[in-house]
């Protein structure tokens, strides 16, 4: 190799270092932004309680709507505004206070400081002078500020103070972390670096041509070449071979490798408990969920049962998707199978209930149909309760689950006869889905600073309630994931199910679903089972809708049906004999009332849907005298 190719092998090895290592470090500021987000609400209920100092509890959004200084009149308000967030180490902080009315002659001045250092002042406009608890908002204004001082990692605290002046009213406080230090350079050294690197290349490719390359030199690079494509290839290979073996043994990898399509990476010639607790989108088995209930040893979120029930003992089973699994993000005591329990023991005093919850997240219903056959029928249940989500339903897993080995073959519906075990890439898949993180949600990509484990030490036993873990306070208010995100997610939906021109699209999926249910039907004769409805939030509620059309000019001039997936599921299922409980007019009412049935920015249900949900169920057990 000449002089030439060995400065531009070197340049070419340090540009790759360069761009690697500032793609990292923006991919850490882009996380540490996204887990540092947090927004504190003005709100009339909650009080200073006569003290100077407000502490906002931990899990909490809310803080009192007036903040006053020292001079007259205070309206009853303190001058101290404590709020905690969570960071990562060493960026400092931006935040904005938008401020909804102040008083007319003497508005406070704020002075804001992060862990005790030093404060950044500001002096706010005069308002009317309206109290804020007469009217809806007044003299609006927003005011941005850094604090001096780098975060810590964990847990840290803003501090708000009036120092002087009198009071005013907030509507809310938005705490971001901001780039600092080094995260500024990865805005300008990648492309610095990949510049020069053009500049490199370009010239050592004019050194050669000017060079005049024999015929024997190009023949020589020509082999070089194909080594190189050779290398690339077994490469390639090696890597797809490992994703493999990976998939079914990892659970960070196998939640990588997920898709709607297809319910496995790679089928396995495990028992099926065992294949189940390989799924895509399983956790590990005895692991910490967030509800504070550590899941079974076949990573199911339900205590750990025999396959005999005990005399005396009546069987509830659960059988759905992530609904059913945990309900959504709420406290445990909250969820929808845990009420229904709760609900039915009240009902048969003399018998004792044995809830057991077969639900997997992210699953769709022929897997579904899998769990009932395989191991719900097993456990002899004497009441089934299944959930169908009409939000994703349809076209979760139109292929079908691949229970090809270990004699865990199923029959497949009609149109499953083109499944293949594998289709595609999982190396694509990987890196599509991996580069969709790193867009729109990077905390899931990087670990945050001293993150404590939730791996089993070993001393800990599965399947139970940690009384200390699930010691949580819970809050509407705190989005699940970002704005940007879930209306990406949303917008998604629209066009999936709810799009006028894509009934062609829509309605045979419809049909593979009521046949695949209508051979489940076939598995049920005899056994008490309710299968309970739940609609999609953009199917009843349309504040919802508005929000995901107005950040999409383009989708906002579409044509939807929202009544479509709704009509052609429920009336399917009933014409198959289901007993069905369709859960739709009753959120439909209550979202027209203004309640919030769904978590912010999640698909799934808040603490009141799942209230609702347990309680319509619970109704229509009783209405037919099965609870």
């Amino acid at each position: 190799m000449t002089k030439v190719g060995r400065a531009w092998a070197v340049a070419t090895l340090v540009a790759g270092i360069v761009l690697v290592s500032s793609g990292w470090r923006e991919l850490r500021y882009r996380a540490a932004r996204q887990r540092g987000h947090t927004v504190f609400h003005g709100a009339r209920l909650v009080e200073w309680g006569g003290t100077e100092s407000f502490a906002v509890e931990p899990g909490s959004h809310r803080i009192p709507l007036a903040l006053a200084g020292p001079e007259p009149p205070r309206l009853g308000a303190g001058s101290i505004l404590r709020l905690p967030f969570s960071a990562d180490e060493g960026f400092p902080v931006l935040v904005r206070v938008v401020q909804s009315e102040s008083d007319r002659d003497r508005p406070p001045r704020l002075a804001l400081s992060l862990d005790g250092g030093a404060a950044a002042t500001v002096k706010t406009a005069a308002g009317t002078g309206l109290p804020p608890a007469t009217i809806e908002g007044g003299t609006t204004a927003s005011y941005e500020l850094r604090p001096p001082g780098l975060t810590r990692c964990g847990r840290n605290e803003l501090r708000i103070q009036a120092v002087s002046g009198s009071w005013m009213a907030l509507s809310h406080v938005e705490i971001r972390v901001a780039r600092g230090g080094s995260t500024r350079l990865s805005w300008w050294v990648p492309r610095v670096t990949a510049a020069l690197w053009l500049l490199t290349t370009a010239a050592t490719a004019s050194v050669f041509w000017k060079a005049g390359r024999t015929r024997r030199s190009l023949k020589m690079l020509g082999g070089r070449l194909v080594l190189v494509l050779v290398g690339c290839g077994l490469g390639l290979a090696f890597g797809e071979g490992a994703l493999r073996w990976l998939a079914p043994r990892s659970p960070k990898v196998k939640n990588f490798l997920y898709s709607s399509r297809e319910p496995a990476a790679t089928p396995s010639g495990e028992s099926f408990l065992d294949w189940l607790a390989g799924h895509p989108c399983a956790p590990a088995p005895c692991s910490l969920w967030t509800d504070g209930f550590r899941l079974n040893r076949h990573a199911l979120h339900t205590h750990d049962y025999a396959l005999r029930k005990a005399p005396g003992v009546r069987r509830l089973l659960g059988i759905g998707d992530s609904f059913m699994f945990y309900g959504g993000p709420v406290p445990y005591a909250d969820e929808l199978f845990v009420r229904l329990g709760q609900h039915l023991r009240p009902s048969a005093p003399a018998a004792r209930w044995e809830p057991i919850n077969l639900g997997v997240s992210c699953i769709g219903i022929p897997t579904e149909i899998a769990i009932l056959r395989y191991e719900g029928l097993r456990l002899d249940p004497d009441l089934i309760v299944w959930t169908i989500y009409l939000g994703n339903d349809v076209t979760d897993e139109q292929i079908g689950p691949p229970f090809s080995a270990a004699g865990l073959s199923t029959p497949r519906a009609a149109g499953d006869e083109a499944f293949r075990p594998w289709r595609g890439s999982l190396l694509l898949r990987l890196a599509t889905n991996v580069g969709r993180l790193a867009r729109l949600e990077p905390a899931a990509l990087v670990r945050p600073c001293a993150a404590p484990s939730r791996s089993p030490t070993g001393r800990e036993r599965c399947g139970e309630l940690d009384p200390a873990a699930a010691a949580i306070s819970y809050d509407p208010l705190a989005p699940r994931v970002s704005d940007d995100s879930y209306l990406r997610y949303a917008r998604d939906r629209l066009n999936t199910m709810y799009r006028l021109d894509g009934r062609a699209r829509l309605a045979p999926q419809a049909k593979l679903l009521l046949r695949r249910m209508g051979g489940a039907r076939r598995l049920l004769v005899g056994r008490r089972v309710m299968l309970a409805v739940i609609p999609d939030e953009l199917q009843i509620s349309e504040a919802a809708r508005r929000r995901v059309l107005a950040a999409d000019p383009q989708l906002a001039a579409t044509a939807f049906d929202f009544d479509y997936p709704h009509q052609a599921i429920v009336s399917g299922l009933k014409r198959l004999g289901y007993p069905l409980l369709d859960l739709t007019p009753a959120f439909a009412a209550a979202a027209a009332r203004g309640e919030h049935l769904y978590h912010l920015n999640d698909s799934h249900l808040s603490v009141a849907g799942n209230h609702l949900a347990a309680d319509q169920i619970t109704a229509a057990l009783r209405q037919r005298g099965w609870g």
